[in-house]
């Protein structure tokens, strides 16, 4: 019944190697169309589609380590080995545990991904790591533009409370 599961979690590491793969390989086509129209001698520069490899092979990664730790523990948990081996009831807990550990840090391995292009354009700014810090912490903690409706809302409870 696990194997079901990791089956299909397997299937979309792979799924999720072939699309990124599919989007660099999209990217790098776009690009070679366009040199072109690059003016003669200047020398040809693969940004776009080297970020977007690196950013994709870090969103792979983060959503396959948890798994894999998962999948590790899967296979190497077998009842009749436990009683053979004098050792692998201690490994085992130690798998367990830490995937216990991991598990759990794949919604931090994605935030990581998704602010690393913004850390690295500051970065590219020259600014120190305590800036940088302090740079997110504000924005994650900026109010959101108010919409139409908390504007409507905050004029009616104004007209009936005052």
């Amino acid at each position: 019944r696990w194997g079901f599961l990791y089956g299909i979690v397997l299937l979309a590491v792979f799924w999720l190697t072939f699309c990124m793969g599919w989007l660099w390989y999209f990217v790098i086509s776009v690009e070679r169309k366009l040199d072109k129209y690059r003016v003669k001698g200047e020398a040809v520069q693969r940004k776009n589609s080297r970020q977007i490899s690196q950013q994709a092979f870090f969103y792979v990664v983060a959503f396959a380590i948890p798994w894999i730790s998962g999948i590790i523990v899967f296979l190497t948990d077998n009842k009749d080995k436990v009683f053979e081996s004098e050792g692998y009831d201690s490994m085992l807990t130690s798998l367990n545990l830490a995937n216990a550990c991991i598990f759990p840090l794949q919604g931090l391995l994605n935030v990581l991904v998704y602010v690393r292009p913004r850390y690295l354009q500051l970065r590219a700014q020259n600014l120190n790591a305590r800036q940088i810090g302090a740079y997110m912490t504000s924005k994650a903690f900026e109010k959101a533009p108010k919409t139409n409706a908390d504007v409507e809302a905050e004029l009616l409870f104004r007209i009936d409370n005052g």
